[in-house]
């Protein structure tokens, strides 16, 4: 039977991508890795197998991916050459490991030739370097992540006074790490809300 190994199950995509798989395919036929056994537990008391992929080791993630038909790589939650050696770990245990497609979460914009933005580059580097590598491949483009803010508060406290422009859709108040935001007037009453950082 071929395999599906999804990573990151222990994440919030992961988790939700993980409950996607166990409603639509037989739980033999995935396989549910984490950095740590405590992310695993649960999906070990439903029967389905289960292991370590530590994205710092190539060897060891080797192993882990072996006898994988596909595997889904969810992109790392830090930005940086950090989540770039981590994901070329993640490609190069899966050519290794004899892997015959694998998909990648990437983010919309990182098919532009001419994109420049903080959080998008690791994806470009990282869709480049999957395409170079004798495996199948799936790039899914999900829309922007929590990590793409950063880059717009920067500018906003370095260049704006603590005032962005920013296209929200939630409520009125929000807390990002410290960080609290607050909307001037409700987002649905206007096409760009303005966003005041009270840091």
């Amino acid at each position: 039977m071929k395999k599906i190994l999804l990573n990151g199950v222990d994440g919030n995509f992961g988790s939700r991508s993980a409950r996607v798989l166990l409603e639509r395919y037989p739980h033999e036929a995935l396989i549910f890795t984490a950095p740590t056994k405590n992310g695993l537990e649960k999906y070990q008391a439903m029967g389905i197998e289960t292991r370590i992929a530590d994205f710092n080791n190539a060897e060891k993630l080797t192993e882990a991916f072996k006898d994988a038909d596909t595997v889904i790589l969810i992109s790392m939650p830090f930005v940086g050459p950090k989540r770039r050696a981590a994901h070329k770990i993640a490609i190069d245990a899966a050519v290794a490991a004899g892997v015959n497609k694998l998909v990648y979460t990437s983010i919309v914009g990182a098919g532009h030739e001419d994109i420049n933005a903080y959080e998008v580059n690791d994806h470009v580097w990282t869709e480049g370097y999957i395409k170079k590598q004798p495996i199948h491949y799936l790039i899914l483009r999900d829309s922007q992540y929590a990590e793409a803010m950063v880059s717009t508060f920067v500018e906003a406290v370095e260049n704006t006074n603590g005032i962005i422009a920013i296209t929200w859709e939630m409520g009125k108040w929000h807390l990002f790490r410290g960080m609290t935001v607050r909307l001037r007037r409700p987002v649905r009453q206007c096409l760009i809300g303005k966003i005041e950082l009270l840091i």
